[in-house]
């Protein structure tokens, strides 16, 4: 563990964008050794790290993480939701599949994002009724399309007389 401990720190100190997206990649494998199992301290250091380095990295890398992440049960929570903001082809699996976001992160998302968005969380396997009539007054008439063909979607009799 010492001897990954100091092959990490020497990756830190690596300017090259190969070796951050190498240090990315160990610190989420190491993450994931057992999630759950973090104290909270660990975690929200964990989630700091993992979320100032995504930061840093090319569009390729953080959309290879939000795939690697949005089937995690327990996954870093801000960088989650740094994913679900990001450009669309970053944020779409995430906020398609992350049981980690929250109703009110979705909300949020479906209220100040666009339209690949509001899509990609109208794909949601389960829908609120909230979240429906959102997409139903923010969508355009493809993210509607999207929306009605979902069976998980729950939505109001409102919504269903707009759409």
């Amino acid at each position: 563990m010492a001897s990954r401990l100091l092959d990490l720190i020497n990756l830190a100190k690596e300017p090259s964008s190969d070796r951050r997206r190498e240090l990315l990649r160990e610190l989420t494998e190491l993450f994931f050794v057992a999630p759950s199992s973090h104290a909270a301290g660990e975690a929200a250091l964990f989630d700091a790290v993992l979320t100032k380095l995504s930061g840093e990295m090319e569009e390729a890398v953080r959309a290879e993480l939000a795939v690697r992440l949005s089937s995690e049960e327990y996954p870093p929570r801000t960088l989650v939701r740094a994913l679900a903001n990001d450009v669309i082809d970053v944020a779409a699996p995430v906020l398609r599949r992350s049981t980690a976001l929250t109703e009110g992160d979705l909300v949020e998302i479906a209220t100040s994002q666009g339209q690949g968005h509001l899509r990609a969380v109208a794909r949601r396997e389960t829908l609120s009724e909230k979240l429906s009539d959102l997409i139903v007054e923010r969508g355009d008439d493809q993210t509607l399309e999207v929306l009605l063909r979902n069976d998980g979607a729950v939505l109001s009799r409102a919504a269903h007389e707009t759409a």
